[in-house]
């Protein structure tokens, strides 16, 4: 099927939003539905912070949030082609990227957009920053592109393929992945700058791909498929994802917890790193077209359990209280859904096993 075809079958205009605040999640969840001020659909979403995010989607529509999703507010791109892809690896430096080789940059946050030089007229459909600096585009016709100075000047990489890529994603600086049609997967080691295909076991579109550490990553597309490497991408073994739906998102926090969006509403989570699947209620029918997971390691006062309204960042794990903020957000096309998990755990090193 189509890929570009299924980009454009999209027909709700909800926003959906979602807070859970206790440590026990409860593993069905409610949706709730609110306005996300555009009819137009959304394909990709970003987020770098607990306020911070970004969507993008038809006709160069660009979304920006500042209070975690709770509103959002339409930015000028300065294009009408469909951006299908978001990166930001901070809150002001970010790189959108869509049909035609269509590439975005901003540097504040998105009040202001940049059109780049890309060299290519093909379709773009994903992007990945590793920092300000260094980042990778992916698009049709195996096109790889990289940049080493925050998106001013991009070069175009071997692939090796002449299938197109839907999807790029990077555990650090280093090791990188991308998927696309044909069941194609591509490795890096080096950054991008080369890229070795692996046997993936499967000939279905694989739509998204997601890292759980640098050796477990899971690879979603098409006819409910689920791929999963436990080596760095060396094999690949299926999934029974219980599910012949389109998959388009998958996002991964840890090598046990994942979720998987799709076609007619699709939601499905494990927490046993894809052993076994749930179906989750998600209020609709429609197309769902990614989610995202953003987690934070925030530290509290010695006291833990007190109250608190600063807690700062952890730059490393260490011994103490600590409060994990985790967010998942999901696009529905025209829609956006947002869970915030708030857990405190005290005094170890932890694993959060979620919904």
């Amino acid at each position: 099927m189509n890929r570009a075809i299924l980009l454009n079958s999209f027909f709700i205009q909800t926003v959906i939003f979602l807070i859970l605040l206790n440590a026990t999640i409860d593993t069905k969840g409610q949706w709730f539905s609110q306005s996300s001020g555009t009819s137009l659909d959304l394909f990709s979403v970003d987020f770098t912070d607990q306020d911070s995010g970004t969507a993008v989607g038809f006709g160069g529509i660009i979304l920006r949030t500042y209070n975690g999703g709770s509103t959002w507010n339409i930015q000028p791109s300065g294009t009408m082609n469909s951006l299908y892809g978001v990166s930001f690896p901070s809150s002001d430096m970010g790189s959108v990227v869509g049909a035609n080789g269509m590439i975005l940059t901003t540097t504040d946050g998105g009040v202001t957009w940049i059109q780049q030089t890309s060299g290519t007229q093909v379709d773009l459909m994903g992007v990945c920053f590793t920092d300000s600096l260094n980042g990778i585009v992916v698009g049709l016709a195996g096109t790889i592109l990289k940049t080493l100075n925050g998106g001013n000047v991009w070069t175009q990489q071997i692939s090796g393929t002449t299938a197109s890529l839907s999807s790029i994603s990077f555990f650090d600086s280093i090791h990188g992945m991308a998927v696309g049609g044909n069941g194609t997967i591509l490795k890096t080691t080096d950054g991008g700058v080369t890229w070795d295909q692996k046997m993936s076991g499967t000939t279905n579109w694989l739509e998204k791909i997601s890292f759980a550490d640098q050796n477990i990553a899971f690879a979603v597309g098409e006819n409910g498929t689920i791929m999963k490497t436990s080596d760095g991408g060396l094999t690949w073994n299926p999934q029974v994802s219980g599910t012949l739906n389109w998959l388009n998102g998958v996002s991964f926090t840890d090598e046990s917890n994942g979720t998987v969006v799709g076609y007619n509403g699709i939601i499905i989570r494990t927490t046993d790193g894809g052993t076994t699947w749930n179906i989750q209620e998600s209020g609709t029918n429609d197309w769902l077209s990614g989610v995202s997971f953003l987690m934070r390691i925030l530290e509290l006062p010695s006291a833990g359990m007190e109250q608190f309204s600063e807690p700062r960042m952890v730059e490393s794990p260490i011994p103490t209280t600590r409060i994990l903020k985790e967010r998942i957000v999901t696009i529905l096309n025209k829609t956006i859904q947002t869970r915030f998990t708030t857990i405190l755990l005290l005094n170890s090193f932890f694993r959060v096993n979620l919904m």
